[in-house]
Order: C-alpha cells, then structure tokens, then sequence
C-alpha cells in the first residue's frame, strides 16, 4: 500500500514496520499515592526526604504492537539504595483484579548513571480495547535523598502488520 505524504512524495506501508522504541521521560511519573514524597525536575525523579516512596507512569502504545524490552535507566550515589521498576498490564473492565507483571529492571549493585534492561520472556501484543499498561517504580534511597534516582524509561516494541 502506498501512502501520499506531501509534494509528490509516497511511503510504503510496510516503512512502519519493525522495532520502535519509545521514551517515557522521568516528568511523566506521578507519586503512586498523595503522600508520596518524591521529586525531580523532568530530568529525573527521586525520594524527597530519607525514606520510601513509589510513583507511576501511564504507557500509550501502538494497538497490536508486541513489547519486546525495557531500559531503565538509574543513577546510584549508594550501593545500599535500590529502585525498582516494574512494566504492568490491567484489564480495564476491572481494574483491580490481579494485575500481569509484564517485566521488571531494577537497579543493580553499580554506583554511578547505569542503564538496566529486560528482554521479555514472551513478547505482549498490545490490546489497547482491553488492557491498560503502566510502569511502576519504588525507590529506597538508603540514608539520602542522592542516593537513587530515575532518569526514566524506554520500552522497544515491534510493529509487524501497521494499522490502515
């Protein structure tokens, strides 16, 4: 299938196809509840004060795409701080039923800016009628508000047959 763009310029369909990766910024996360306490400036996010604290991130992706990876990427200024990051689908007919741990990156024992990423065991084809897919996250910073933060997201997906 062709498809005119503009001053006699023409695609093809299938120019849609194949890996995709899509960015989710550290601005786009929230505190998972209304005391979280967690801070950032779009570049990052991390704990506001010492102590624990969790924040979500909505994910829009192509209907029928598969979802193939994840990348988190950390800064650890203490090998004793943790984050942890989770991909997790839901049905939105019900969404408090059990939710499906899609994937997970957590921070590993490097200080230091580190990126980790996950290949899903089995890909997950996008079914944007009935689920709804979000990242959720958890930071310990230890002892100090540096010592963990999110630099956020990136979820690598396939497009193999392009919506019309």
């Amino acid at each position: 299938m062709v498809i005119p763009i503009a001053n006699g310029v023409d695609i093809e369909a299938t120019d849609f196809t194949g890996t995709r990766r899509k960015q989710i910024s550290a601005a786009l996360f929230v505190g998972y509840a209304s005391d979280a306490k967690f801070s950032g400036y779009g570049l990052y996010f991390r704990c506001s004060d010492a102590t624990n604290t969790a924040a979500v991130a909505d994910v829009s992706l192509p209907d029928g795409c598969s979802i193939t990876k994840i990348k988190v990427y950390w800064n650890r200024g203490d090998a004793a701080a943790t984050g942890t990051m989770a991909l997790y689908r839901y049905e939105k007919a019900n969404p408090t039923a059990t939710l499906t741990l899609l994937a997970s990156a957590d921070s590993n024992a490097s200080t230091g800016q580190h990126p980790v990423e996950t290949t899903l065991g089995t890909p997950e084809v996008v079914d944007n009628t009935k689920y709804g897919y979000y990242f959720y996250s958890e930071l310990n910073p230890n002892d100090s508000t540096l010592d963990v933060e999110c630099n956020g997201c990136e979820i690598e997906f396939t497009i193999t047959h392009p919506k019309p």
